[in-house]
């Protein structure tokens, strides 16, 4: 509890207050007129991809020592349904 404490203050920090925050937010709303302006979106965009593999990297450890095992499709069935449900359209089609 204390690590994800520690980490979302860290994660508000960077996106409101830090350099890297301002371009991840303004690449995401147009990439091309962030560009435009002056700023290297393909370098920000590895250096934004990057920070979010650390943070998911530090989340899937944190995951594994709660339960003291890792499995491999642990995170698929608190999120995704079974392929079956997935199968049926709800919209008669």
């Amino acid at each position: 509890m204390l690590i994800f404490l520690v980490l979302a203050v860290l994660a508000g920090v960077l996106l409101n207050k830090a350099l890297v925050g301002r371009y991840a937010l303004s690449i995401g709303s147009n990439e091309e007129a962030t560009r435009m302006s002056g700023v290297n979106t393909r370098a920000w965009l590895i250096r934004i991809y990057v920070l979010a593999g650390v943070f998911t990297g530090i989340g899937g450890v944190v995951m594994a020592s709660r339960l003291n095992s890792a499995q491999p499709a642990l995170g698929l069935t608190a999120r995704d349904p079974p392929a079956a449900s997935r199968s049926r359209s709800t919209w008669g089609m």
